[in-house]
């Protein structure tokens, strides 16, 4: 039979866990916040590589887009979070810096068949190294690319709760993750079908 001390020292042993818990849990995910922004800052290395292994020159419209984009995520986004990457995401859109807009992948698409293969790498590494900080950053997210019926789900419960629950910064992600996914396979289907023939 537990006695009031026997309790109390439980409980106490319980709060003890709970926060240790809670202060590994932020620790880990601001080293996780650290881990994801060194997947942008090696898009922008591999980018000067190419540039100094002269694949691309420095004035090229893909150099210069995809280098001001990535530096500019970079800048925005002190702590990787969805909310920032979001927030980023929504700056560059503005600042008409976001490689996800349908006229530049309309361009990229004309453009990038021309260019080295180790450039079309880079450019694909960059839209996969934003789909997986989003994915990594909401559950939601994850859920949406591994279970490919969830986003009909997903659109119907949010088409029903549009009046009553505000999802942002989900649902904007969600719409990012569309968007990415979107230039990721036609920047990098040409290559596939190549590769292929």
């Amino acid at each position: 039979m537990l006695d009031r001390a026997d309790v109390a020292l439980l409980t106490a042993v319980l709060l003890v866990l709970f926060g240790s818990y809670l202060y590994a849990r932020v620790i880990l995910r601001h080293d996780g916040s650290k881990i994801q922004k060194y997947k942008l800052y090696k898009v922008r290395d591999d980018l000067i590589f190419l540039v100094a292994s002269g694949k691309i020159e420095e004035e090229d419209f893909v150099f210069k887009y995809f280098y001001t984009a990535v530096t500019f995520m970079i800048k925005q986004t002190e702590t990787l979070t969805l909310r920032s990457l979001v927030s980023a995401l929504n700056d560059a859109r503005l600042k008409g810096l976001d490689p996800a807009a349908n006229e530049f992948v309309a361009t990229l698409n004309d453009e990038l068949p021309k260019r080295d293969p180790d450039v079309r790498r880079v450019v694909a590494e960059f839209y996969q190294a934003v789909l997986d900080i989003l994915i990594e950053n909401s559950f939601a997210l994850r859920l949406v690319s591994k279970y490919a019926w969830i986003p009909n789900v997903f659109i119907k419960v949010r088409s029903w709760l549009s009046g009553v629950v505000n999802f942002p910064p989900q649902s904007r992600a969600y719409s990012f993750y569309r968007e990415y996914k979107y230039a990721a396979a036609r920047t990098t289907a040409r290559d596939a079908w190549l590769a292929a023939a």
